[in-house]
């Protein structure tokens, strides 16, 4: 399912083996994203979004997840 952000956020920069990286990543307002809905998780998030257009994903909080995004198909 497609989702975009309502609602600009920040969140830890972590690489692609779920390492923290220095400083953080925005997720800004208008962003579409995809809902991974397999229980894969790389840093134990609630809910795994990725971004097709950038490659990047992010792992969230369900809560964080409910007031940012809005579903679009």
């Amino acid at each position: 399912m497609k989702y975009q952000c309502v609602d600009s956020f920040s969140v830890e920069k972590n690489d692609d083996d779920g390492f923290y990286e220095s400083g953080s990543m925005t997720i800004m307002a208008g962003t579409m994203w995809e809902r991974d809905m397999s229980d894969n998780r790389i840093i134990g998030g609630d809910v795994k979004l990725d971004n097709p257009e950038t490659m990047e994903w992010l792992e969230i909080p369900f809560s964080t997840f409910i007031r940012c995004f809005r579903q679009v198909d």
